[in-house]
């Protein structure tokens, strides 16, 4: 409610990078909820506004999100093609979290399609960016998806290093997320391919 009587102001008095901003978060919203159809309305005009005023970050901050809510709908080939887009425009403004987490979105968007080689490149693309950048959460999260696109690969070689990475990381900095891996690491996943 709150959001959409921000957009009636916004509206108003025509501040259309507040708009924009504020569609995307609507979208964003709705991409957890998960109201789907309503996700991509909102992102999509959040984008086409973003375009048209020019603000690069704010149209790949918000193509990250549309690619989210495409996947969630089963549209492989545009929520890819969301992430392509948005990745050159970060690399291009130099937001190098930004474009880790479009890296890890993407990898997230092929391991659920279960296309384990893709998620695996995507994976190895953002972990070097979120290491130096010092984000302990995110480097564990990618670790741990690594592991299972190596796993969903039968390559066990690769995906309990990742996995034990992962597991180091969660216990020094986020003790409460590490069950999941730890459970991996007792009992790997078999390969799903």
């Amino acid at each position: 409610r709150c959001l959409h009587d921000s957009l009636n102001l916004l509206r108003g008095i025509g501040d259309r990078t507040s708009e924009a901003h504020t569609l995307r978060s609507l979208g964003d919203v709705y991409v957890d909820l998960p109201r789907l159809d309503a996700a991509v309305t909102a992102l999509e005009n959040a984008e086409r506004i973003a375009r048209d005023i020019g603000d690069q970050l704010s149209e790949a901050h918000t193509l990250r999100s549309l690619g989210r809510a495409y996947s969630a709908q089963g549209r492989l080939d545009e929520a890819v093609a969301c992430f392509h887009k948005c990745l050159p425009m970060l690399e291009r403004v130099g937001d190098r979290r930004r474009e880790a987490l479009a890296w890890q979105s993407l990898g997230d968007v092929y391991l659920q399609h279960r296309r384990f080689n893709d998620a695996r490149a995507c994976y190895q693309r953002c972990l070097p960016i979120f290491q130096a950048i010092g984000d302990h959460r995110r480097q564990a999260q990618t670790l741990h998806h690594l592991g299972d696109a190596s796993a969903g690969l039968g390559d066990q070689a690769n995906a309990i290093p990742a996995w034990q990475g992962a597991l180091e990381l969660l216990e020094k900095h986020h003790a409460s997320e590490a069950d999941e891996v730890r459970a991996h690491l007792t009992t790997p996943p078999q390969r799903t391919r």
